[in-house]
């Protein structure tokens, strides 16, 4: 029995008259432009007003683990630089206005929103670090024309098989140039945009691979969820969270914390400070419960640390005791 996913015919498409035109595409472009020059021009100086829409959403991973969600969503209006946009701008006027021709504005907004979250989510869920520009959301755009390209001809005509093998190559590439150091690109949103896409075409258009969907998107909007909350993987993260214990006044779960980020790659000399840190901290409080064992073992692990520590200290760095613990900030990392 055909259905939606026989594409022998076009589905109707939404009525629109003569003067209608992507006002919400071209609205996301105005931004994207607007953000991503307050973001190149506005310098050093943090009272001025093109600081202040230049940088607000470009946030640190700790940002984003203190509650700025918000970020996720403006993040996509900044490029780093001229190519970075004009590309991206580029395919979200040929995909976007054909996707806004046939979507109404409320379900057009929901799919950018969703998209731009999904996509930063993956992103900082697989890597522990947030991304700038509209690629995820370009990506994201490209799979919902691939998956419901029986939604009408001009879907059709943009989910062509040399389309597909652009995006897909390019997506190939931008992964070897972040391996090799060559050029770190926010892989995850790409790939995490593609297949949310992917996903809401199927879903809406091709009822007979709606059952199958499901589980991508769930399993993405778990990893979205795990992103902004425990991605202990991350050395980032492992930072992060140490630093939110030491606060806490855990300073042994601190300690472990600061540990694993060294394991999992992190060598900046600050951790082995708040190692030591965090250990004086749990010293002193075995003292005074007069725990003599606890005593033991922390005085062995902390002569152990600050061994380390004095040997990759910078010159004039402040003795243990007179410097207070970072506070979680990007310059954390």
């Amino acid at each position: 029995m055909p259905d939606d996913f026989d594409y022998s015919q076009s589905r109707a498409s939404r009525p629109s008259s003569a003067g209608d035109q992507p006002i919400i595409t071209i609205l996301i472009m105005a931004l994207s432009v607007v953000f991503t020059a307050a973001y190149w021009f506005s310098g050093s100086n943090k009272g001025s007003p093109f600081y202040s829409i230049g940088h607000i959403g470009v946030v640190s991973p700790e940002d984003i683990w203190n509650g700025h969600y918000s970020a996720m969503l403006t993040c996509i209006f900044y490029h780093g630089d001229l190519f970075h946009i004009i590309f991206n701008m580029m395919w979200t006027w040929r995909l976007g206005a054909a996707i806004e021709r046939e979507l109404s504005p409320l379900a057009y907004l929901g799919f950018l929103v969703g998209g731009a979250i999904i996509a930063s989510g993956v992103q900082i869920g697989l890597t522990g670090v947030p991304g700038i520009g509209m690629s995820g959301v370009g990506y994201a755009m490209f799979g919902l024309i691939w998956g419901g390209r029986g939604n009408s001809i001009e879907w059709r005509s943009l989910a062509s098989k040399d389309n597909r093998n652009l995006f897909i190559g390019w997506g190939v590439l931008c992964i070897i140039t972040t391996y090799l150091n060559i050029l770190p690109v926010a892989n995850g949103a790409h790939f995490g945009g593609l297949l949310f896409g992917l996903c809401i075409g199927y879903l809406f258009f091709a009822p007979r691979r709606r059952p199958l969907y499901w589980i991508p998107m769930a399993i993405m909007a778990v990893l979205t969820v795990t992103g902004i909350r425990w991605v202990p993987w991350s050395s980032a993260w492992q930072w992060w969270a140490g630093n939110r214990e030491y606060r806490s006044h855990h300073y042994a779960s601190a300690v472990d914390h600061y540990r694993w980020s060294i394991k999992l790659g992190d060598h900046d000399p600050g951790l082995l400070e708040n190692i030591v840190l965090g250990t004086s901290a749990e010293y002193y409080e075995a003292l005074g419960r007069n725990d003599v064992k606890a005593m033991e073992r922390l005085s062995h692990e902390l002569d152990t640390a600050q061994k380390q520590w004095d040997v990759v200290k910078p010159v004039g760095t402040p003795e243990k005791g007179q410097k207070q613990q970072s506070d979680g900030d990007s310059s954390d990392q």
